[in-house]
């Protein structure tokens, strides 16, 4: 039987204030090789939800079209923006029927989003659906952002305080995760929508 390749991130959710600002690592690795020193795992879904997430590739590529196709769908349909726990709830039962229904990898998504308030969730691959007030992250850095997230979140806090948190936070699991590195990504949503506030490649 061949080795199980390990792969390894570090993403980040973390809401303050006005907003939610999400950030993500930009390397994939295979086992001790980096496969790919360029990986956007911060996708949007649409004007005013963004997801970060880790785990399996191909099986999480597919999940998002699913989310984008079906998003899309649902603001048109209604004609009205999907709300962010409207979304995690679809998300969370997402992953219910494709472990049920055929085998997935190992993946987990953190969904930020803002409709008349910020919001901030994590999903498992099993369909576990859990809502922050605060911060989350996962990845195998994670364990390395928490330190910095525990010892220096506030509440209440600005935007380019929250930006420069979560900016710090990669920084510390970049310098301790192997398989976290070669720069990140972050986003930043609020009422005025989503948008990339940092693109730094290491």
């Amino acid at each position: 039987m061949g080795e199980v390749l390990k792969t390894g991130t570090t993403i980040i959710g973390l809401k303050y204030k006005d907003g939610v600002i999400l950030g993500a690592d930009r390397r994939m690795t295979m086992g001790h090789m980096i496969a790919n020193s360029g990986v956007e795992k911060i996708v949007k879904l649409t004007d005013f939800l963004v997801t970060a997430f880790a785990g399996t590739v191909s099986d999480i590529q597919m999940l998002v079209d699913v989310l984008k196709s079906n998003f899309s769908y649902f603001e048109k349909d209604r004609s009205r923006k999907i709300t962010t726990k409207e979304a995690a709830s679809f998300m969370s039962n997402q992953m219910r029927s494709h472990i049920r229904g055929a085998a997935i990898g190992p993946v987990g998504f953190i969904l930020g989003g803002f409709d008349k308030v910020p919001g901030l969730f994590e999903i498992f691959s099993d369909g576990t659906l859990t809502e922050y007030n605060t911060y989350v992250t996962d990845g195998s850095g994670s364990v390395f952002a928490m330190g910095v997230l525990e010892s220096e979140y506030k509440d209440n806090m600005t935007k380019d305080e929250a930006i420069n948190l979560v900016r710090k936070s990669l920084k510390i699991a970049m310098k301790k995760d192997s398989a976290s590195g070669d720069g990140y990504f972050v986003y930043n949503i609020d009422a005025l929508g989503a948008d990339v506030v940092i693109d730094e490649k290491l």
